[in-house]
């Protein structure tokens, strides 16, 4: 969920974040949900924008492009250098991708930390697995180390195995 992936990033932050929900002003969220500190700290940090009519959707599957959103945002609090290192040269779908999404959707393709389906296509709008999260949060956890650039790998178009992408 959308709360659950602002949760993982907080605690990867290493920021402190208890007693900050009591001050949210997003309708659908309470102050006293398990959520409503990881949620308040996504919105101090820059991270966390909400959805439209004042909601932030706690309970909601994060999708794809949501994904590369949360993550692009995450990688420029921590001050994290990415290098392109993908050799994917576009997604067949990105005229998908929202507007809003789309720069953020292309530094997760360069940098090689998000990747597209066998097919080469993000998939924007389709919710993100536990799988593809847990992907995505392990080839951002050793950028984290002592401030050091540290080039993601490779992502090998021709050879490029889905299956054991994810695994």
């Amino acid at each position: 969920s959308r709360a659950e992936f602002v949760t993982v990033l907080c605690r990867m932050s290493g920021d402190g974040y208890t007693g900050k929900g009591k001050n949210l002003s997003f309708e659908d969220t309470k102050a006293g949900a398990w959520y409503a500190d990881y949620v308040a700290w996504g919105v101090e940090a820059g991270m966390v924008k909400g959805l439209p009519n004042n909601r932030f959707g706690p309970e909601q599957f994060v999708t794809r492009q949501e994904m590369a959103v949360f993550i692009a945002r995450f990688i420029s609090y921590m001050k994290i250098k990415l290098e392109n290192s993908s050799m994917i040269d576009s997604f067949g779908d990105s005229a998908k991708v929202a507007s809003y999404a789309a720069d953020s959707v292309e530094l997760m393709r360069k940098s090689g930390i998000i990747a597209g389906d066998q097919n080469g296509k993000f998939n924007p709008i389709n919710n993100a697995s536990r799988a593809e999260v847990a992907t995505v949060i392990t080839r951002i956890l050793p950028l984290l180390k002592d401030g050091e650039v540290i080039t993601p790998p490779v992502v090998d178009k021709e050879n490029f195995d889905v299956q054991k992408a994810f695994m």
